[in-house]
């Protein structure tokens, strides 16, 4: 019998992933969704504009916000770097 390696994904998956996630933010303090939206509120850029300048979908970034997700370490990275180039720091 043949067994193929497959990974399904469930709840306790993505639960496991948001606290990884979490123990790597690198200093973000407190509710990483909430800092989002205040530092995109300083930029003066709708939720739309800044998602395309990370190459994310708007529902991502709304995920984010909303405390429904957690930014990726490579999405952190991109926002750490648009604040450094906007000079308005996170």
């Amino acid at each position: 019998m043949r067994t193929t390696a497959t990974h399904t994904r469930t709840g306790l998956d993505d639960f496991q992933s948001m606290e990884d996630t979490r123990r790597n933010l690198d200093g973000v303090p407190g509710n990483p969704g909430e800092m989002i939206r205040s530092w995109r509120s300083r930029l003066g850029v709708t939720q739309e504009m800044l998602a395309r300048a990370l190459g994310v979908t708007l529902s991502t970034l709304n995920r984010w916000e909303n405390g429904r997700g957690l930014p990726s370490q490579l999405a952190w990275r991109e926002l750490k770097g648009l604040a450094v180039r906007r000079g308005c720091p996170l």
